[in-house]
């Protein structure tokens, strides 16, 4: 029998006590509230602890946000345990709310005065570290270093190497991939030289702009030679009651490998406590198509397979595993397609995999990047490299490639100078993203096989200020629009210019109305760096035009504004090129196999529809390519060409700032027009 109803029969034998000798009405009612006080009282903790059971298992499952909202209304009601402000706050971690996590885990710190759950130390410092506040977040790591000397002093450290290089410019400069949506975008991989990804939808939010959405995911593709836009999806995809995620093709795109959940419900880096992901393997047609579906041999219910990544001919399985003999949660191993068998996972050894977990190999030439939250970084996961057959030489793959928050799934094209990564970092559309860079040299020499940067050789984790300072991407800086720039053509050269950073931001900010208010100055910006977003205008050749202009912008209000000089790419636009050399260059085969010469997209600002064309005003549009087209008895009026969404979009603030508030953008292709 439980403890309330032993209170229970006692207190209402109690009563029957005080009825038989009390005989006061008044008496009695007030009595009997007592009793349903106390009574109420107990059945009101017994909810709360079977509340707090079913949220833990949620959170066990990996249902971190309905946990998160069963665990936060228990707090706002004061029914929440000190155990359960530990869980409430793993789950606001996993959910990349470091803000939140903060709060509620110094409430439940401040209440666990006998310090009896050290881990809200640990915790903390991780919500610091995601936020870029690593002076606190080493002291934290400090207090936990008194209960766990290893983890503690390694974080401790870990956010002293990151309070060193957070004032520091970003290497170079990575940008949001337009197509990224409210849900999340990941599992990227390369399929016959053009990017795929998977799409998976935000449940309160159902646009995926051109594309169905779907909460179990969507397998994409881009277009032929033009990441910045989605072509198809993908013909090969998994059944829709299962997640669809981790997806790898090998280089020839004759395979591919993929992993299988039907509870983890994300695709952002995992806990090393799950055991339901499994890796399976899949050749492909040359339409796309996945066949002969199987298991990777070495799968089990005690553990998961995850992040698998296949080499050029698809007889190298790389993956992540929380198997048992490990050196921490999720290692890193390799598996070959020997004699028509996978061999036994081979761990890939105490210099690459750590107390932590590393996540999302990719291997080229005779260099491994991963990404790690262990090896010391800028919080939570970043990207690494390092030699395969000197694996102790340890490299950060430095700042913009890496932030506070969690940097992984690092990919590069085949000119091993462009890629692309996921990220979580502040200042994307959704919960995970899609970033796209490109380094103006080679990242990894071919003849060798080796990390291209000479001054990394002998370099250790320790060493970690220089390497991510000078290292990586060949110390350069380049401007990147919506085109990918290639370095190797004349046109591409580096050149040090001036800009002003006007502010910087932690959270999302109005753009549009400080787009409006700096529009006579210049070109109006964001670098990601770090936690933060900072905002520049203006490009000078000459530091005294950049001081010109700054005494107008501090004019205008941004008192603290100054001026930054920055490494660029002098061309970051596209070539000018004749019409026949255009057409030749898109010429190519379409899904299905057709010769096709693809016409290349362009960008129009759809103002509105005009019943008399003769009220529009074409003053405010005099520099611009004003279009006409007749729809019935209205004429629709559009502003355009341009081939790069960063034009557009100046435009359409343009229409906007001028009462065209419904503006939109429209992309025109193959002589067709979609809303942008």
């Amino acid at each position: 029998m439980s403890d309330i109803s032993i209170l229970h029969l006692y207190l209402i034998c109690l009563f029957d006590h005080l009825i038989i000798n009390v005989m006061n009405i008044k008496f009695r009612l007030i009595l009997t509230g007592v009793i349903v006080f106390f009574v109420s009282g107990g059945l009101n903790l017994a909810t709360a602890q079977s509340a707090y059971e079913l949220a833990a298992k949620k959170y066990g499952m990996g249902y971190y946000a309905e946990a998160a909202a069963e665990l936060t209304k228990l707090s706002e009601a004061g029914e929440l345990e000190i155990e359960g402000y530990l869980t409430l706050g793993k789950s606001l971690l996993r959910m990349n709310n470091p803000h939140s996590a903060e709060m509620f885990l110094s409430l439940g710190q401040s209440r666990d005065v006998a310090v009896a759950h050290p881990e809200f130390f640990y915790l903390l410092g991780q919500c610091l570290m995601m936020q870029g506040d690593y002076s606190m977040a080493r002291t934290q790591f400090l207090a936990y270093a008194a209960h766990e000397p290893l983890i503690g002093r390694h974080y401790s450290k870990a956010a002293s190497k990151a309070e060193q290089l957070k004032d520091r410019e970003p290497d170079f400069r990575v940008f949001n991939m337009p197509w990224n949506t409210s849900g999340s975008e990941a599992s990227i991989s390369m399929f016959k030289g053009d990017l795929t990804l998977v799409s998976t939808a935000d449940k309160a939010k159902k646009d995926c702009g051109s594309w169905k959405c779907n909460i179990n995911g969507e397998l994409l593709v881009t277009a032929k030679g033009d990441p910045y836009n989605i072509q198809v999806a993908l013909r090969g995809e998994l059944k829709k009651d299962q997640l669809l995620s981790m997806v790898s093709y090998c280089g020839n795109g004759s395979g591919v490998a993929f992993v299988k959940s039907a509870t983890v419900p994300g695709i952002r880096p995992v806990d090393g406590k799950y055991t339901d992901l499994s890796i399976y393997l899949a050749g492909v047609n040359e339409e796309g198509d996945w066949d002969d579906i199987k298991s990777f041999p070495y799968n089990s219910a005690k553990y998961s397979n995850a992040f698998p990544f296949l080499d050029e001919e698809g007889m190298k399985l790389y993956f992540a595993s929380n198997m048992p003999g490990g050196f921490g949660g999720f290692d890193l191993y390799i598996s070959e397609f020997i004699d028509g068998q996978w061999s036994v996972p081979e761990n890939l050894g105490p210099e690459i995999n750590s107390p932590g977990d590393e996540i999302s190999p990719f291997a080229v030439e005779n260099t491994l990047f991963f990404s790690s939250d262990w090896h010391p970084g800028m919080g939570g996961h970043d990207v690494f490299y390092t030699s395969l057959t000197h694996p102790e030489k340890m490299v950060n793959a430095g700042r913009s490639i890496n932030s506070a928050r969690d940097d992984f799934n690092f990919i590069l094209t085949d000119n091993l100078k462009d890629g692309f990564l996921v990220s979580n970092r502040p200042g994307g559309r959704g919960n995970e993203d899609v970033y796209g860079f490109s380094s103006p040299q080679p990242l990894i020499e071919r003849t060798r096989g080796e990390i291209a940067a000479e001054n990394t050789v002998g370099q250790t984790s320790s060493d970690l200020g220089v390497v991510m300072a000078n290292s990586f991407m060949g110390k350069a800086n380049a401007v990147f629009a919506s085109d990918l720039v290639d370095p190797t053509e004349a046109h591409n050269k580096l050149k040090d210019v001036y800009s002003i950073q006007v502010a910087s931001y932690r959270e999302d900010f109005d753009e549009q109305n400080l787009a409006k208010k700096l529009k006579d100055i210049g070109d109006v910006y964001k670098v990601f760096f770090n936690t933060h977003i900072k905002v520049r205008v203006g490009s000078y050749e000459k530091r005294e035009n950049a001081e010109g202009d700054l005494k107008k912008v501090r004019e205008i209000g941004f008192s603290d504004a100054f001026v930054v000089r920055e490494q660029v790419v002098l061309s970051s636009k596209s070539p000018k090129v004749k019409a026949s050399n255009l057409q030749k260059k898109n010429e190519g085969f379409d899904r299905e196999g057709n010769t096709t010469a693809l016409e290349l997209k362009r960008y129009l600002v759809r103002l509105g529809a005009f019943r008399n064309a003769g009220y529009f005003d074409r003053a405010p549009w005099k520099e611009h390519k004003v279009i006409e087209e007749k729809s019935g008895e209205f004429t629709v009026f559009y502003i355009g060409e341009f081939t790069r969404i960063e034009e557009v979009e100046k435009v359409r603030l343009k229409a906007v700032n001028n009462g065209y508030s419904d503006a939109f953008i429209v992309v025109q292709y193959d002589g067709t027009k979609k809303r942008y």
